[in-house]
């Protein structure tokens, strides 16, 4: 193995950790919603969906900045799954999904960045402000 191989693996089993860490949160988060709502315990659906976007949302920024590649693994994951299952995640993570989408384009990083910032800003502040 190289000596430039070694971080690559690292990284790569660090991004797929985090994956995974987001991939359960996600889940937990989604038991919690249904159970609330079934419930009707409206203050404890809007904080989660809130906690939810939040850490999304924080991700995001992260992967931008220390991992813009796990940005497009995203992005390609998604696109290679059924059409019902891409309807089903812009439905539910459509400002994620959007800022994935925006990142993805060939534009310079100084459009992408402040349209996702805005995207972002909207939706946590639709959250986040009542």
């Amino acid at each position: 193995m190289s000596a430039t191989a070694s971080p690559r693996l690292h990284a790569s089993h660090r991004s797929g950790s985090i994956a995974r860490a987001l991939a359960v949160f996600v889940a937990v988060a989604a038991i919690v919603l249904v159970a609330a709502l079934f419930t009707g315990a409206t203050t404890v659906f809007d904080v989660t969906v809130s906690a939810l976007f939040i850490v999304l949302w924080v991700a995001f920024a992260a992967a931008v900045i220390l991992s813009p590649v796990a940005l497009e693994e995203s992005w390609q994951k998604l696109r290679q799954r059924s059409l019902l299952v891409q309807a089903v995640a812009w439905v539910l993570f459509l400002p994620i999904v959007a800022g994935l989408w925006v990142w993805q384009r060939h534009w310079s990083r100084l459009v992408r960045l402040p349209i996702i910032a805005s995207i972002a800003f909207v939706n946590l502040v639709m959250f986040l402000g009542h």
